[in-house]
């Protein structure tokens, strides 16, 4: 595991991002089928869950909690963008916007983000594909764990 700021971060055999030591009390492991991430556990057990679709970077269920009775739906633009969530029946439980890097309003709900990424808000930064980048348009330093970019450009 590499930390740098009070955060540390671990990868698993696959390069896959797997775990994130915010803080002591939340420390989130991310389970995957592939590149998919279908799975968020804590200490308490299991925080989310994830379906996706058959295509690429295509997330289209969030359920919340341990049991499968809080269903989100997230409901993306064409460039994969999560641009809405609804609950089960259907209502707008929160509309997400984006600046033009990418970089998530503060209100903006849920843990697939701009291009359907995942978003990490206690770093402030994206995973995509065993990378962690940043969407700020000012220069970001890689740590040993992780090849850092700056809006899909490698450092």
């Amino acid at each position: 595991m590499a930390s740098a700021g009070g955060y540390g971060v671990a990868d698993d055999p696959l390069d896959r991002f797997h775990f994130a030591a915010i803080s002591p009390n939340y420390q989130p492991w991310m389970q995957y089928d592939g590149n998919d991430l279908i799975e968020e556990r804590g200490d308490s057990g299991v925080l989310r869950r994830y379906v996706h679709g058959p295509g690429t970077d295509e997330p289209i269920v969030w359920y919340e909690g341990a049991s499968l009775a809080d269903r989100r739906w997230l409901h993306a633009d064409e460039r994969g963008s999560v641009v809405a969530v609804s609950d089960s029946a259907g209502s707008a439980i929160a509309i997400n916007r984006y600046d033009e890097y990418g970089i998530p309003a503060a209100t903006n709900i849920g843990r697939f983000q701009d291009a359907g990424q995942t978003w990490l808000p206690e770093i402030g930064m994206y995973y995509y594909k065993a990378r962690i980048y940043s969407p700020h348009p000012r220069p970001v330093h890689a740590d040993r764990s992780h090849r850092l970019c700056r809006r899909n450009v490698l450092l």
